[in-house]
């Protein structure tokens, strides 16, 4: 068959990477965990407190009963005895390092454990380190998938449109496991893709 007669449909569209789509990737990563940096929805509603409890017991007490800080949460679990978090595990071992670095920073005695400032910059420390980054990650494999079939201009648009302008964005900025698992797809897609 003459090449000049072949269907243009048929030739796969490969990624046009480059210094220029790099410079772009490391730039939507800043600005995604820039943006879930900047905003923190404190630590309201069940899921998010009882992380955060969990996360005080394991750092404070060395054990995973919340019995301490059973009177911040709803959102609990009552075991012969004792209170536990009622919430998936993943996000408060992912979370535990950037909370134990939070309280290191901010030199706190077992008493300063109840002061709302405490709280929040622990809370703040562990989103944004974990699900935060994680997030933004996700959107830099988004747009490196995206970047298969479109350009550079639109994968990049079209990322921003979903991570900054849809729900992994508020989901990003507290303690829940929905921006990460955003993210961790994203990876995913790009990732399976390139093994093709």
């Amino acid at each position: 068959m003459d090449s000049s007669m072949e269907d243009p449909t048929s030739k796969e569209i490969k990624p046009r990477c480059g210094p220029r789509g790099e410079e772009w990737m490391r730039a939507l990563f800043v600005i995604l965990a820039l943006l879930y940096t900047f905003v923190h929805q404190d630590y309201f509603g069940g899921t998010s407190i009882s992380r955060l409890d969990l996360l005080h017991a394991v750092w404070d007490e060395g054990r995973v009963e919340i019995d301490t800080f059973a009177h911040n949460a709803s959102d609990k679990a009552l075991f012969k005895g004792h209170y536990y978090s009622d919430k998936a595990p993943g996000v408060v071992a992912l979370a535990l390092a950037p909370f134990a670095l939070a309280r290191f920073l901010a030199l706190e005695s077992d008493s300063a454990a109840a002061m709302p400032g405490q709280w929040l910059a622990g809370s703040w420390l562990a989103t944004a380190a974990s699900v935060g980054l994680l997030t933004a990650a996700g959107g830099v494999f988004l747009c490196a998938w995206l970047r298969r079939w479109v350009g550079l201009r639109t994968a990049v648009l079209t990322t921003l449109a979903i991570f900054a302008g849809s729900m992994p964005f508020p989901y990003a900025t507290i303690l829940f496991s929905h921006g990460m698992v955003a993210g961790l797809i994203a990876a995913a897609l790009c990732l399976i893709q390139r093994g093709d």
